[in-house]
């Protein structure tokens, strides 16, 4: 069954969840997203009645995932900051001349 979920905003991506009672809480088991934009709206595939929703996939997001995130984005910082440091003591050394 495929069914479409209007977003909130469109500055997230968008996981298709359902509400399992069992486990009191939302599940992405047996509902997929098919398509992120289709004339605004979300598309998704299940295989089950229920009730739908849109999480942003920050809800899923693990320590781990938050750890790589971390190491690919601490070099790029890192690196800015040291350009800025230097370009400040340059030109703090043409001043002093």
């Amino acid at each position: 069954m495929m069914i479409m979920l209007k977003p909130k905003d469109y500055f997230h991506n968008y996981t298709c969840v359902y509400y399992d009672a069992a486990e009191g809480g939302w599940s992405t088991r047996g509902i997929r997203r098919i398509d992120p934009n289709y004339h605004g709206f979300v598309r998704c595939e299940t295989n089950h009645m229920g009730i739908f929703s849109l999480l942003p996939d920050s809800y899923f997001m693990s320590e781990d995932d938050a750890m790589r995130d971390l190491g690919v984005l601490l070099p790029t910082v890192t690196t800015f900051i040291s350009m800025i440091c230097s370009i400040f003591l340059l030109f703090m050394a043409a001043v002093q001349k």
